[in-house]
């Protein structure tokens, strides 16, 4: 079974489906952490998720200066340079921050094209701001 996201044209849209089809690749992901009450890995995009329904849920508690919305978006978003990470075999140098920066080269362009604030929130979540 190939990885590889089929060359489909949606016009306009093309780059932004194809940039969905390939964050669907996070369902592959398997984290370490299992799912409450199973012995079953929990993956990425379910962990992207429950992050974010976290966030919404918090949200009444949180201080008036968190804004909630960029968590949300930061959750959902965190972890779309696993997809990279993961396929390259070994471990590189430099720390994961550092790796997730050099995964996120990839990754950026298509979210760029998506939506620019999405992609500056993506942008200042690796960057640690």
């Amino acid at each position: 079974m190939s990885s590889a996201v089929p060359a489909l044209e949606f016009g306009a849209m093309t780059e932004v489906i194809r940039f969905l089809m390939e964050i669907d690749k996070l369902k592959s992901v398997q984290r370490r952490t299992k799912v409450l009450g199973t012995q079953r890995q929990e993956n990425s995009a379910e962990h992207s998720w429950h992050f974010a329904i976290a966030a919404m849920s918090l949200a009444p508690y949180a201080g008036k200066d968190v804004d909630i919305q960029r968590v949300i978006q930061m959750a959902l978003l965190h972890d779309i340079v696993e997809i990279d990470r993961r396929r390259r075999a070994g471990v590189r140098p430099g720390g994961p921050r550092r790796r997730a920066r050099s995964g996120s080269r990839r990754r950026a362009p298509p979210v760029r094209h998506a939506a620019e604030a999405t992609a500056r929130v993506f942008h200042r979540f690796m960057a640690g701001i």
